[in-house]
């Protein structure tokens, strides 16, 4: 159901092993997160910081009593950008709120008459999972939710199930270097018989007469006489790597609206830092300020 829902069930640490993908997440949980949440009252002068409400210090210190509005507001983020949606459960005792929890939205249920024509008072149900695993449901009125990119309203989608072949490309072309430097960048080899043997029983005995000679200490070995080694050779330059490597980074920041300069990738055309730290401010980090200034006000 999650998947044919456009739910990824991929394990959260395989995307975040690329360096680019993590970036962008970590950058924009940690901008946001770096702005605090205030009460504010409205007066005959304006909007004023309540400083005597209950919550004031609760959403501007901690959350709950675990976590410090940074750490909680950053997973809070961090989970919308990766999942697609995200929630802070609101942990209510009567009629006042006791703390806000995030959790990783996995599911969700809305009424079979639909949105519209349904006269329920609770139309949608949420599925969560909580950062210690603990699994529960709620009603939209006991959730705040935070949606990365939705075309109907309701279920958000993750950048990543967008780009997931530019993503699997990234993660292969990394992987492929890892291997490369744990060889020592050494590439595959062939190990050729010199001579023609088509006879099978005679083809066991020269090989395993090969296993008996052959010796390796991990950098160098030896190979017996009557066989030749080849290498397996597709250089990087040969492969485009580096351009394609970074067509895939250009790819992947450009779909989180972090420019180039914040990850370190520098242009020719590269723009001034005030110029990107605008562009970033507007194009990335606003939209999500208005969700959840909206969400928070509801």
């Amino acid at each position: 159901y999650s998947f044919e829902n456009g739910y990824d069930i991929t394990p959260f640490e395989v995307e975040m092993k690329e360096s680019t993908y993590f970036s962008c997440i970590k950058f924009i949980a940690e901008s946001v997160a770096k702005c605090t949440l205030q009460v504010k009252k409205e007066t005959e002068k304006g909007d004023v910081v309540a400083k005597d409400h209950y919550l004031y210090d609760r959403l501007r210190l901690r959350p709950n009593d675990y976590m410090s509005s940074i750490d909680c507001y950053k997973a809070f983020v961090a989970l919308s950008k990766h999942w697609g949606n995200s929630g802070l459960f609101i942990d209510k005792q009567g009629t006042k709120i006791k703390g806000l929890y995030p959790v990783k939205i996995t599911n969700v249920t809305i009424d079979n008459a639909g949105l519209i024509n349904s006269t329920k008072n609770n139309k949608i149900l949420w599925d969560f999972e909580s950062v210690e695993g603990e699994i529960g449901s709620c009603f939209d009125k006991e959730i705040i939710i935070l949606r990365d990119f939705t075309m109907d309203g309701i279920k958000g989608k993750a950048n990543r199930s967008i780009l997931s072949e530019s993503l699997d490309s990234s993660l292969k072309s990394q992987n492929y270097l890892n291997k490369l430097f744990s060889n020592g960048l050494t590439n595959k080899i062939v190990v050729q018989m010199t001579s023609d043997i088509k006879d099978e029983r005679e083809m066991k005995k020269v090989q395993s007469k090969f296993d008996r000679v052959y010796s390796n200490n991990g950098r160098i070995f030896t190979v017996p006489a009557g066989y030749n080694v080849q290498p397996l050779n597709l250089s990087l330059s040969d492969a485009q790597y580096t351009e394609l490597r970074k067509l895939s980074k250009e790819e992947i920041a450009t779909s989180f609206q972090v420019p180039l300069s914040k990850l370190g990738i520098m242009r020719d055309t590269a723009v001034s830092e005030e110029q990107d730290n605008i562009k970033f401010l507007t194009d990335c980090l606003l939209i999500i300020f208005e969700q959840i200034e909206q969400e928070m006000d509801w």
